[in-house]
């Protein structure tokens, strides 16, 4: 069995495949018995079959075991090596002693690194490719006898961030005193896990669809930061997902690799608007220009807008997927916390008859937090108008509380602009404190008292119109009389 060696740091331990080659009989897989052929005899077979066998590198793994789960996609490609320079290279042939002599000086001077060959070494031209499937296998069959460079050349869909190293191969393999035509080798790859990405709110609001910061339609912005590590193989999947709370709208604002804004065309538009970054190939590409180099930093601004009525404390996590594998949820996810104001509006002294038509004005209050003050009076700008009010309902506004995680309260100043018809305008202002729940405030109007007003004329007219009136009845009660005389 053959093995090869590697020097383990910390980001190789993360990144390095292992490469054994070996006799290795497989669960469930059939490998040939060492033949005695050797590949200079005439009757020894022309070609053989080379099977890599791809697997996540675990504390488990040891030679020829293949441990970690099977990772199917992965591509390799191998190469017939020869003596000379490229351009002018003849391959070593294996079914000679001669070529086997050759092939033994270059084991003794291949260090494995980048795969470069020592110098008088090269590759031919010849090359042959194979993928992986889903038991993690990759099969070259019939293949000629020769010499091989063997190279891990794609990760199709796993997150290797750095390929196994290149190694040597041989068709067929010495196998102590015979030769295997079938030999089985197994370079594996510790698979890199997405970080958790970071996520932070703005610590005040920004203006949205409102002119004012601090009113439901107004846009809270969030920043993602994720690391998509270094890497040589190219990623060919990269997604930041934001997981916002039920009543969170969000949509993608910006993005940047390494502070560098990312164009629109570099991420699906669809997905942006509703929160998702997945990068086209476009964006990809610049991704993998600069992954070589190091860990490259994606920041992502994702702007959500507060669901008309929701209130409370909502959390907003994100999630990053490389090459098809998830990161863990973010653990102490942000928030951005929301109060409702009721105001209940109700003549005084009786707060269930509610009145209709008061309009108010909502701004903050000015201050230092636990000491805010109120102005005697609306400002001219900044203040929110809302109203009017209808008979049997409070007056409902959501409005911002806080981002941070330690504020769980917001003051606001509320004064009435416009009395019910009929009753007294309220001009006192109050301050609010409001959390991330209800809050009723109740504001009651006294109705405008009207005297009691005399009849039209005044008290001499209404003596003389009554004695008027009583000389006309005489009159006529002393004529009807007058008659019944007369007919009598």
């Amino acid at each position: 069995m053959t093995k090869k060696r590697h020097g383990w740091g910390a980001r190789a331990l993360a990144a390095t495949g292992v490469a054994t080659l070996g006799l290795v009989t497989l669960a469930g897989t059939a490998v040939a018995t060492p033949q005695n052929d050797a590949p200079w005899l005439g009757t020894a077979p022309t070609s053989g079959t080379l099977t890599l066998y791809k697997h996540v590198e675990d504390a488990s793994s040891t030679d020829g075991n293949p441990a970690g789960a099977a990772l199917e996609g992965v591509t390799f490609q191998i190469s017939t090596i020869g003596t000379g320079t490229q351009g002018s290279c003849t391959a070593i042939n294996l079914r000679s002693p001669v070529g086997w002599r050759q092939f033994g000086t270059l084991n003794s001077l291949w260090n494995g690194g980048d795969g470069s060959l020592p110098v008088g070494y090269c590759t031919t031209g010849t090359t042959f490719t194979a993928t992986t499937v889903s038991t993690g296998a990759a099969t070259f069959a019939n293949t000629p006898v020769a010499a091989y460079l063997v190279t891990e050349t794609g990760a199709g869909s796993n997150l290797i961030t750095t390929p196994a190293d290149p190694f040597l191969m041989t068709l067929p393999l010495a196998a102590g005193n015979q030769w295997e035509y079938s030999p089985v080798a197994y370079p594996k790859n510790v698979l890199t896990e997405p970080g958790i990405p970071t996520k932070t709110a703005e610590a005040a609001n920004i203006a949205g669809t409102s002119a004012l910061t601090w009113n439901s339609d107004a846009t809270v912005p969030w920043t993602i930061t994720a690391t998509i590590p270094e890497a040589t193989l190219p990623y060919t999947d990269v997604v930041v997902t934001d997981s916002a709370d039920t009543g969170l709208n969000p949509v993608v604002f910006s993005a940047a690799l390494n502070g560098t804004d990312l164009a629109i065309t570099d991420y699906v538009a669809a997905d942006a608007a509703n929160g998702k970054l997945t990068l086209t190939t476009a964006g990809l590409d610049k991704v993998n220009a600069l992954t070589p180099a190091g860990d490259v930093t994606l920041t992502v601004v994702i702007h959500t807008t507060v669901t008309p009525g929701t209130t409370g404390r909502l959390y907003n996590g994100a999630t990053l997927t490389l090459n098809g594998t998830v990161s863990d949820p973010i653990t102490n996810k942000p928030e951005t916390k929301w109060g409702e104001l009721s105001i209940n509006k109700h003549v005084y002294g009786d707060a269930t008859d509610s009145l209709a038509g008061a309009e108010f004005k909502v701004w903050p209050a000015s201050g230092t937090p636990g000491a805010e003050t109120c102005e005697t009076t609306a400002p001219a700008t900044g203040t929110l108008d809302i109203g009017p009010t209808v008979v049997g309902q409070t007056l409902d506004t959501i409005l911002w509380v806080s981002n941070a995680a330690g504020t769980t309260n917001k003051a606001y100043c509320v004064q009435e602009t416009v009395a019910p018809q009929g009753y007294i305008l309220n001009p006192e202002v109050t301050k609010v404190d409001l959390g991330s729940g209800s809050f009723t405030l109740p504001i009651a109007n006294e109705k405008a008292v009207a005297p009691e007003l005399p009849l039209t004329g005044g008290t001499g007219t209404l003596i003389l119109s009554v004695a008027g009136v009583g000389v006309l009845g005489l009159a006529l009660f002393a004529a009807i009389r007058r008659r019944k005389n007369a007919d009598a």
